[in-house]
């Protein structure tokens, strides 16, 4: 058995639903969850080990005034201007912030894959 919204938006077992109401109306729904799965704690210790890693690396081999490394991903394309660098090629799409003195934008490196580019969004 399971309770559903009207809107769809709760599909939940039964045995896990609590609501709480008053005059009939529902004003609290919470879900009753069991222990986290072994599975699930693995992955997220093995990504933030990982996690680590990365910022380590980031750190000791780019130049990353204002950015940080939680946000990093791979992409298939960049935008922004090239950059004079002496390794590996750089683009930086910067945009000026609300105060004037401040910049935010995206920062892309070459990797070692053709067409594929290590991104950072930055805020200085």
């Amino acid at each position: 058995m399971r309770i559903i919204s009207q809107d769809g938006c709760y599909d939940v077992p039964y045995e896990q639903a609590i609501l709480l109401a008053d005059d009939g109306e529902i004003w609290r729904w919470l879900t009753v969850m069991s222990k986290i799965p072994k599975e699930i704690v693995d992955k997220i210790e093995q990504r933030n080990k990982l996690n680590e890693e990365i910022e380590t690396w980031c750190k000791e081999n780019l130049n990353m005034g204002g950015m940080c490394s939680d946000g990093v991903d791979i992409t298939d394309h960049h935008t922004g201007d090239e950059q004079a660098t002496v390794n590996g090629r750089e683009w930086c799409e910067q945009r000026t912030g609300y105060c004037e003195d401040d910049y935010y934008g995206h920062y892309y490196w070459e990797t070692e894959y053709p067409e594929k580019y290590l991104h950072m969004e930055f805020w200085v």
